[in-house]
């Protein structure tokens, strides 16, 4: 699937770091063909914003994320599939509160060519036994 239609459900946990991790490639002609992954040289720029309950978190409100600190130019394995992440972000606890139901975590790239796409993690927030 091509970055520019990445969304992911995820489960988050009241009070508790989460750490989001996915495959982002560049588009292909066919949908039968993953296009090559995204290199730290293609992304400019990245913002996370998260949201609880649909309302912005405060400390993650369009927060610049160091490329080089998300983006690996070499894919990392996992347990998903056995092809691997290139991208891997950690959001500390201050973002999903205790009280929120909902959260979600959207990434907002800026490419070398200036086009934008998001990736959005989405789901539940659950509290910890």
């Amino acid at each position: 699937m091509s970055s520019e239609q990445l969304r992911r459900q995820v489960v988050f946990y009241a009070g508790q770091s989460r750490t989001l991790a996915a495959r982002l490639s560049k588009p292909q002609p066919s949908p039968f063909i993953e296009g090559d992954p995204y290199q730290q040289a293609d992304i400019v720029s990245i913002t996370a914003t998260v949201y609880s309950n649909d309302n912005i978190v405060d400390a993650w409100n369009a927060i610049s994320v160091d490329v080089s600190d998300v983006i690996s130019n070499t894919l990392q394995g996992w347990r998903a599939d056995a092809i691997g992440y290139n991208f891997k972000h950690t959001i500390g606890p201050e973002g999903f509160p205790v009280g929120c139901v909902l959260g979600k975590v959207v990434y907002q790239f800026t490419m070398a060519d200036g086009t934008q796409w998001a990736v959005e993690f989405y789901g539940p927030v659950e509290r910890v036994p």
